[in-house]
């Protein structure tokens, strides 16, 4: 497309959702590394502005950026043209077809296996935060883009926010600065907040998925509900959004905070500091401070094996069989349910308790089991279907603690981000102000002065100069009709160099 480009630049570091290079995990590695020291949270769903918001609204922000008015009136027709749902017919109604009944058949050894519904269904699926995707009139995939478009004034809303209310104290550890994070407190572990004391840094952090968002406070109650004030007022004024405190609910972490299907809470840790002391002495202190623990929701992962048909019931919730995989065999089953298993150590990849959501139980030769087994079984033949995964909590990977990197960015943004610092007409200008001290000239700098030369004094080609090119660099040797040696050339020569100016 041709606005991402334009607005993945300009768009607030604070969003993840409907943008490259951006996902779920990256929100959680951020929450943990970046939130470790918040006592309130603030959740906020606005996913309303994604069902659709005023054409005048939407054009307003994008013109902030884009000039182009053959672009605008293409995406203003886009939003305006009625989308007509209903089928076109005698009272618009479809007429129903009976279902002709199927007989249920067991496939051939050799016939390819159709993947299951559940698999399917499983694979779709999607944390509460990210189920809704906008769908604004004629726009398709151009909608989510829309919408990011729209609430990047939130996002810069809240960044200003993030500056007024940051209070430093002196007596605090860390956080003494705004901008100097990466010198907060141990960097070799800066998801570590130490425990200051009783005057404390006031400062609040905000991540956005989609239309739902994060706000950690660090400080007391009232700087919070402060903020939520604020919030309600901005949303009303700019989006015409009711809403009210219900609607943005104010957490203590001791509580559990809920966000994209994780669980957010603190834990106390007793490390062992080392640092150096004058004289260089080594002196080793047992410290206290706070981590930020992200773990897996047992609650919201039941309810997707609820939806997928696995557990009935809703208290003590008893597993059923997937009746979609009766007409299946062994070797097939155990290779969708690995399937399965794979996805769902994927997912929970930065939860604490990743070993403890994902196990499966092995196939064992017991009292019950299916004739197919027996007959594998006696033939020697049940090492060739491939077991389940994960069988053994041993088997299960670690949770990924690597680090997350402050001020993180993907590739292809730093490599927008390079493009458009040319635009700034004192940068560009510090470029060329370097070339001319080292005395040399740009690739394009020099074609320009060829094609100069060329149109002022009509020069032919036999006459252009021609050029070598050395790495970087180009360097000129220039045709002298007064020298002997050149006037002897060859006529090979005189082809080479002819061939060297025309490319």
């Amino acid at each position: 497309m041709i606005l991402e480009p334009i607005y993945e630049v300009r768009f607030s570091q604070k969003s993840f959702a409907f943008r490259p290079g951006r996902n779920a995990h990256t929100v959680l590695r951020v929450v943990r590394r970046s939130f470790a020291g918040y006592l309130w949270y603030i959740k906020g769903d606005l996913s309303t502005i994604l069902d659709g918001m005023k054409v005048g609204m939407v054009i307003s922000a994008l013109m902030r950026d884009v000039r182009d008015k053959k672009v605008i009136d293409l995406i203003k027709s886009a939003l305006v043209t009625p989308v007509i749902t209903t089928p076109q017919g005698e009272g618009g109604k479809k007429k129903k077809t009976k279902r002709k009944y199927q007989k249920k058949r067991v496939l051939i050894e050799d016939e390819p296996k159709p993947d299951p519904y559940w698999l399917d269904t499983f694979f779709g699926s999607a944390p509460e935060e990210a189920e809704k995707l906008p769908s604004w009139g004629h726009c398709g995939i151009l909608s989510p883009l829309l919408a990011n478009v729209c609430i990047d004034e939130l996002d810069r809303w809240m960044e200003d926010k993030i500056k007024e209310l940051y209070r430093p104290s002196k007596s605090d550890v860390i956080w003494n600065n705004l901008d100097g994070e990466a010198e907060q407190g141990n960097t070799s572990w800066p998801e570590f907040v130490p425990t200051s004391g009783p005057d404390k840094t006031r400062k609040i952090d905000y991540v956005r998925f989609g239309g739902h968002i994060l706000i950690g406070i660090r400080g007391p109650r009232a700087d919070a509900t402060t903020l939520r004030k604020q919030l309600i007022e901005f949303c009303d004024q700019k989006y015409l959004l009711k809403l009210d405190n219900e609607s943005l609910p104010i957490e203590h972490i001791t509580k559990g905070i809920m966000f994209l299907d994780h669980v957010l809470c603190r834990q106390v840790v007793y490390p062992t500091l080392q640092y150096t002391a004058t004289g260089g002495k080594i002196i080793s202190e047992k410290g206290v401070g706070t981590l930020l623990s992200v773990t897996a929701s047992l609650k919201q992962c039941i309810k997707q094996f609820r939806k997928l048909n696995f557990l009935k019931g809703d208290r003590d919730p008893d597993p059923q069989p997937c009746f979609r995989m009766f007409h299946a065999t062994q070797a097939h089953t155990n290779q969708q349910m690995n399937k399965l298993l794979s996805t769902m150590i994927e997912w929970y990849r930065y939860a604490d308790n990743r070993k403890k959501i994902n196990l499966a139980r092995p196939l064992k030769e017991k009292k019950g089991q299916s004739p197919e087994y027996h007959n594998l079984l006696r033939t020697g033949l049940v090492e060739s279907i491939d077991g389940l995964m994960y069988t053994r909590m041993s088997l299960v990977p670690e949770t990924d603690y690597s680090p997350f990197p402050n001020g993180w960015r993907p590739e292809h943004e730093k490599a927008l981000l390079e493009y458009t610092r040319l635009d700034d007409p004192k940068i560009l200008e510090e470029h060329r102000s370097g070339l001319r001290e080292q005395g040399l000239v740009s690739p394009q700098g020099y074609v320009s002065m060829l094609v100069w030369n060329y149109k002022r004094n009509a020069i032919g080609l036999d006459q252009l100069p021609m050029t070598v090119s050395r790495g970087n660099y180009i360097e000129s040797v220039e045709s002298n009709p007064e020298n002997d040696d050149e006037m002897n050339r060859s006529e090979g020569d005189r082809e080479e160099r002819r061939q060297a100016a025309q490319m």
